[in-house]
């Protein structure tokens, strides 16, 4: 377990249904319009200041990084990217970082079709209930640690339509 520092102000919302509701908005932004790279590259990255909205445990080999995804600008996703997404000392570790210090009130575990990570036979179904085991590793070993609102969600990105879908909750 590691030593909390001093926990950062609330996020202008802490609500995790709104800022689901707003990332997955921002999905359909990229669906429909492609990825924003100018916005994004043009952020000022926010160090110490940072206020990320949501925790994301995301596949390493996925193509392009969640904020993209989803349409945030830099700093708004605190990102860990592993291979699968897969749940280890290291990234419970980042996540209660998230949660504890920067005080996110949403994580998404983020997997993707056809993940190599994960076997290049995988199928979808296979997939999904990788991410939800995920989910379910992630809020035993988080929960008992959390005092107020968090949402644990699983989420699937198909690769040809960049389309995400939710595929299960804590």
């Amino acid at each position: 377990m590691i030593t909390l520092n001093r926990p950062l102000a609330d996020p202008p919302t802490s609500n995790p249904d709104d800022i689901l509701t707003r990332l997955l908005a921002g999905n359909r932004r990229v669906q429909s319009n492609g990825i924003r790279r100018g916005p994004f590259a043009r952020t000022t990255l926010m160090g110490s200041n940072a206020s990320p909205m949501a925790a994301v445990l995301a596949c390493a080999d996925a193509p392009a990084p969640p904020s993209l995804l989803f349409d945030r600008e830099a700093g708004d996703l605190f990102t860990v990217r592993v291979p699968g997404p897969t749940v280890t000392p290291e990234t419970l570790a980042d996540l209660e970082y998230a949660v504890g210090v920067l005080r996110v009130p949403l994580i998404v575990v983020l997997g993707h079709d056809g993940c190599p990570s994960l076997g290049v036979q995988a199928e979808s179904r296979e997939i999904e209930e990788y991410v939800r085991d995920q989910v379910r590793r992630v809020s035993a070993s988080l929960r008992p640690l959390v005092h107020g609102d968090l949402r644990i969600v699983g989420a699937v990105l198909d690769l040809p339509s960049l389309s995400i879908r939710v595929v299960g909750s804590d």
